[in-house]
């Protein structure tokens, strides 16, 4: 079976400058204990926008800008396929109050070590580094 995400960049800029894209440490499978792109599964019915909205606020407290769709990513494990649509946002705000799915949030100008591969070719694949 098939899962359909969407993640998305989130950026924050500060006085104009571009202070980074944001990753969460997932403090949950998968990838549990690796920087990722926030995201979620988008509902039944939903539209994808309005799932990257509903993710960003539950997961994360923020409200976001949509900037532009980077694409759609596939992922094929040995029992399911990922499909996730990934978005371009600007954070209104650098204030993040996590949910139970991440044990941290930061800001980062360069990949760091322990990113998802997955994730990491969406951050390649964006421009934005």
């Amino acid at each position: 079976f098939s899962k359909i995400f969407s993640t998305f960049m989130c950026w924050h800029n500060i006085d104009g400058w571009w202070n980074g894209f944001l990753l969460v440490c997932r403090s949950i499978s998968p990838y549990r204990g690796k920087w990722c792109l926030p995201g979620g599964i988008i509902r039944y019915g939903e539209k994808i926008e309005n799932s990257i909205h509903r993710i960003a606020k539950n997961e994360l407290d923020v409200e976001l800008i949509m900037i532009k769709k980077v694409g759609f990513f596939e992922k094929i494990f040995q029992n399911r396929r990922d499909i996730s649509h990934c978005f371009l946002a600007k954070s209104v705000s650098n204030l993040i109050n996590l949910d139970y799915q991440a044990s941290d949030a930061k800001f980062f100008s360069s990949l760091p070590k322990q990113i998802s591969l997955f994730h990491k070719l969406m951050i390649e694949e964006s421009g934005i580094l």
